[in-house]
């Protein structure tokens, strides 16, 4: 049968131990929500599930398996950060395209216009949206939209991102980390990341500082 929830499709995926030593708490710090309540429909490679005979190799010929998991690798810029894709593209559309220092006020799905907080209408094709969904739902005011979700009964829950920058080299343990993670109520943060690792630049003396970033929901 089919794990009816996040909880026990945990739990059938990991084992009761693994699940109350790391998945459990971890999973809580994350989402700020009861397991039990949430659906698993969502997991896929956000939570990969652990290869059995994999695992049994690794542990009998007593190495790290470091290709496991959709992070194993990953692209990171060299310089300007996780902006710098987006600054990239937005240089290559067609001048005049990017408009900086507007607010959108609401949003008009039947004629598909983008309504400004200065009254002018902006028509489009398609929309893609970064907006928060809530947001986003309720800036779709028209009765008549097809939103099938009120925007009051959406749950979600916020993460600070605490960024530390420090002189100096980061000490012999922590060199060669990309990121940790905290399952223990004891500390306030889920996952810490070695964020000058991946990239040099990501500080301003290269080889005499480094950064982490800390990430609290």
């Amino acid at each position: 049968a089919a794990s009816s929830h996040f909880d026990e499709w945990i739990v059938r995926s990991f084992g009761a131990a693994l699940a109350d030593l790391f998945m459990r708490p971890y999973n809580r710090k994350v989402w700020q929500f009861p397991l039990a309540e949430l659906d698993h429909g969502w997991t896929g490679d956000r939570v990969a599930v652990v290869d059995v005979d994999r695992l049994a190799r690794a542990v009998a010929e007593g190495r790290d398996d470091d290709t496991w998991g959709p992070n194993a690798t990953f692209r990171y810029p060299r310089q300007g950060g996780t902006g710098a894709p987006w600054r990239a593209i937005a240089a290559a559309l067609p001048v005049g395209r990017v408009r900086y220092g507007q607010r959108v006020a609401g949003l008009d799905l039947q004629r598909r216009e983008v309504v400004l907080t200065t009254g002018e209408r902006r028509g489009y094709q398609h929309l893609v949206s970064t907006l928060p969904l809530d947001m986003l739902l309720t800036m779709c005011g028209n009765p008549a939209a097809p939103v099938a979700v009120a925007p009051g009964r959406l749950r979600y829950s916020s993460i600070d991102i605490v960024g530390l920058g420090l002189e100096g080299t980061p000490p012999a343990h922590l060199a060669e980390r990309c990121w940790m993670y905290f399952p223990e109520s004891s500390s306030p943060y889920f996952r810490v990341t070695l964020l000058s690792r991946y990239s040099p630049l990501n500080v301003p003396a290269p080889g005499r500082s480094w950064s982490l970033m800390a990430e609290v929901a």
